[in-house]
């Protein structure tokens, strides 16, 4: 019973601490197969938070329960839902296999200076930062012979969002400040939840082989 308390204790703090953290995306392009992703980033706290993300484009793994135990990811989490069925899609990939660099796997001891910024984007109270991915469903987190993809049903509607899912273990070991540009933040810790998105291809922007 102590234990169902505890868990429960936790899940909520750990969502409650990503509250003051939000991620809001617009779709600026709908023309094509690649959808042009407005990002913003905004601070809702009173607090200097860093927030590891790796902005260059998003990985696939499908929503879950963001709790300590779930591995943190640099990329964002792409979900896309089938508003016919309201399910969840599961991303598969092609060629070889491979993952996503994983924030566990980064050591803080050797991480340098342009490292540690390359890692966290700084965000002081109330500040927000924006930035663009473009988002290919059938092609998407380029690694070296590898690629991740949705198969994607023509004229369906889907709901896209974002998530990311950082652990507090994850950000332990850089201890309780980081400096980035000369300035202190609090590492950051918990879930982001962006908003949904709908979304739709046709025929015409890509052929399935």
């Amino acid at each position: 019973m102590m234990e169902k308390f505890f868990f429960a204790f936790t899940f909520f703090c750990f969502n409650m601490l990503a509250a003051q953290i939000s991620i809001t995306i617009r779709i600026t392009d709908t023309t094509g197969m690649h959808k042009k992703m407005n990002i913003e980033l905004i601070n809702n706290s009173n607090e200097s938070y860093a927030i590891p993300i790796d902005r260059s484009d998003v990985r696939g793994n499908g929503p879950g329960i963001c709790s300590e135990t779930v591995e943190t990811a640099l990329l964002p989490t792409v979900n896309l839902k089938n508003l016919g069925n309201y399910k969840y899609l599961e991303y598969d990939y092609q060629f070889a296999s491979g993952n996503s660099e994983t924030f566990n796997q980064i050591d803080a001891a050797s991480s340098r200076v342009k490292r540690m910024n390359d890692i966290f984007i700084g965000l002081k109270p109330k500040e927000r930062i924006t930035y663009e991915l473009h988002f290919n469903p059938i092609n998407f987190n380029n690694k070296i012979l590898y690629h991740e993809l949705f198969y994607i049903t023509p004229y369906i509607l889907y709901d896209l969002d974002l998530s990311i899912c950082i652990s507090k273990k994850a950000v332990a070991k850089f201890g309780k400040r980081i400096k980035l540009n000369g300035e202190f933040y609090t590492p950051f810790y918990g879930k982001i939840q962006s908003n949904k998105v709908m979304v739709q291809w046709t025929p015409e922007m890509f052929i399935y082989k």
